[in-house]
């Protein structure tokens, strides 16, 4: 049984497209979870890091997403399929509008090499 009111009637359910919100309204509430870095103008998230990768996650209306893939999507559009959102300040907590593109894996390799954060130094060097 449901939880029932002072009156004895039963608490009606929401329904999902009530639970809906506006993009303004999430933008609004994604960046009350972030503290701007002076400087920098980075917005570190504060929530969930849901998942092994360290970038962070949210339910907005009732889907779960990767934070800085709905802030980039919100920004730039929709995604292609094989898109991701890449950050130009290498930091994978940093929801800042500013600061994500949209790209592919291969963008986002080209950039690690560019700016000298891979591991291994394999291969040729390009400078």
């Amino acid at each position: 049984m449901g939880r029932k009111r002072k009156g004895g009637g039963r608490i009606a359910r929401v329904p999902l497209w009530l639970r809906w919100k506006p993009p303004e309204q999430i933008m609004a509430e994604l960046e009350a979870r972030a503290i701007p870095v002076p400087f920098s103008g980075c917005l570190i998230w504060l929530g969930d890091i849901g998942n092994t990768s360290g970038y962070p996650r949210a339910i907005i209306n009732n889907r779960g997403w990767l934070v800085c893939r709905y802030v980039c999507e919100q920004t730039h559009g929709p995604l292609k399929p094989g898109q991701m959102a890449l950050h130009s300040c290498d930091i994978p907590y940093c929801i800042a509008a500013e600061h994500l593109r949209p790209g592919t894996a291969i963008d986002n390799a080209q950039d690690m090499v560019k700016r000298r954060r891979c591991r291994r130094k394999r291969g040729f060097q390009t400078w």
